[in-house]
């Protein structure tokens, strides 16, 4: 059957990148979250770290996440990330430890956004290809090939015992100052086509080496963070399941995150039936300031305001790749 549609009229508001992303935690300096250790989570070979972090002051050391005991080089650290970290207060890094003393590494990225504002920031480790790499919004910032200690990178960082922190050391020190979404750990080193691809859209909690994965979109009030993945790697608010002390707050989230691929209006990570009975929906509607269009406009593809002929075609595009990539 040949479907043809024939779209008029014109949207003067400015057309912003759907949102979908729910709650985000809040940490003002004195709060945390804790996810207790789990096999699952003791990256050895490869590692990548992905947040959406809104720094609220720089030029204060913050630890944002934390795997280890935080101590020595040579004691049970594995992996880390900070805001402002020495000599670079504009800046986030990421350390990452192997079980010798000249094996940890340390690498470090300027920051591309101001106070209040929303950036990507990743990290992978890969110590068969002996690469370290830090990325702000899907772009490759720093590489290196050298641990600190100046050896090239080929050890596996160390599997630590240690629960992981969000929002300090420890529960003790260095506390962050801003916001945190959609965090997500993996067992392997994510490719920079990869981050770069998808860095600003959801990800299928059932995706290979995807150990964790945290939306903070749990009801207000509820202590538990969940982890989205089959791992169940869930944490809580603060330092223990039933304290409410050192709790961050959870607010409404102002992550840029779009759905999986174009043309996924549901959230099942396929583009099938289901989305072309949506996209027609708003498709009928056309202008994305209408009271009838969906919130956020979810089928203006091409985000020009309007549900027109042009979406058709990006829709048609993605209903043919069937799952999203």
């Amino acid at each position: 059957m040949l479907l043809s549609f024939t779209a008029a009229g014109v949207c003067a508001i400015e057309c912003k990148a759907t949102q979908i992303a729910g709650s985000a935690l809040l940490f003002t300096g004195a709060e945390w979250s804790t996810i207790p250790d789990r096999p699952s989570l003791r990256a050895t070979t490869a590692l990548t770290i992905e947040m959406w972090i809104r720094p609220d002051i720089f030029g204060n050391l913050t630890r944002v996440l934390q795997k280890g005991d935080g101590q020595e080089v040579t004691s049970d650290r594995a992996y880390e990330m900070e805001v402002s970290p020495p000599l670079h207060p504009d800046a986030f890094a990421v350390h990452c430890f192997s079980g010798s003393p000249t094996g940890w590494t340390t690498t470090t990225a300027n920051a591309v956004s101001g106070l209040g504002e929303w950036t990507h920031l990743a990290a992978t480790y890969d110590s068969v290809g002996g690469r370290v790499r830090m990325y702000l919004n899907g772009v490759l910032r720093v590489e290196g090939v050298n641990t600190t200690g100046g050896v090239p990178i080929h050890e596996p960082i160390r599997a630590s015992t240690y629960p992981i922190y969000l929002g300090c050391f420890n529960g003790t020190l260095l506390f962050f100052r801003g916001a945190l979404d959609e965090v997500r750990i993996w067992t392997l080193a994510r490719t920079p086509t990869e981050i770069g691809a998808h860095f600003d859209r959801a990800i299928d909690p059932q995706s290979a080496g995807l150990v964790g994965y945290w939306k903070f979109d749990e009801a207000l009030g509820t202590q538990a963070i969940v982890d989205a993945t089959l791992f169940h790697n869930d944490g809580y608010l603060g330092s223990a399941s039933q304290n409410t002390n050192a709790d961050p707050l959870r607010f409404k989230s102002g992550v840029p995150l779009r759905p999986a691929c174009d043309g996924e209006l549901t959230g099942d990570f396929a583009v099938d039936d289901a989305d072309f009975v949506q996209f027609l929906s708003a498709y009928v509607v056309l202008l994305c300031d209408d009271l009838g269009m969906p919130l956020d406009c979810p089928a203006d593809l091409n985000r020009d305001g309007v549900v027109d002929d042009a979406d058709f075609v990006i829709f048609g595009q993605s209903y043919d790749d069937l799952v999203c990539p």
